[in-house]
């Protein structure tokens, strides 16, 4: 296995929205980045958070113990706008990765790290059947918009 820098969101990913206070914590997230902390992984978290705000999110991590290696840095510890990661997880992305459970997700980065192809099924999540479903939106995107 090769550990991988896996970065997450922390507002609408780790702690469900609630902008600007803190909605109650996703257990799946966490449960994930239990797994992949455990496994060796190095994990950022990521926030737009500052002053104040980012002290209360460093304590409700504390607090449900979500484990983390730093917070608003890159690996090397430098404050940064957006650090240097191998998988971005974030409730804004196109697909969500809200949209799957936390095993299908873990899964997925395992496979990742140890560079192995996992292109038929995992956890019963027919992945060709998700990539059909991925086509088919954005032709319906394209049509919707023009092409543009």
């Amino acid at each position: 296995m090769n550990p991988l820098v896996v970065a997450f969101d922390f507002d609408g990913l780790i702690a469900k929205d609630n902008w600007p206070g803190i909605g109650y914590p996703n257990n799946g997230m966490i449960g994930l980045m239990r797994k992949l902390h455990r496994d060796g992984h190095k994990i950022i978290i990521f926030t737009c958070r500052a002053g104040k705000r980012l002290k209360e999110a460093e304590l409700f991590l504390q607090y449900y113990g979500v484990p983390y290696d730093t917070i608003n840095k890159d690996m090397d510890g430098l404050p940064v706008v957006k650090p240097y990661s191998d998988i971005y997880l974030d409730d804004r992305a196109i697909p969500s990765p809200l949209e799957y459970d936390a095993d299908y997700l873990y899964c997925r980065i395992r496979s990742l790290s140890a560079n192995i192809d996992i292109s038929k099924t995992v956890l019963g999540h027919d992945l060709s059947t998700i990539k059909q479903e991925d086509e088919a939106w954005s032709k319906e995107a394209l049509n919707t918009t023009g092409g543009q």
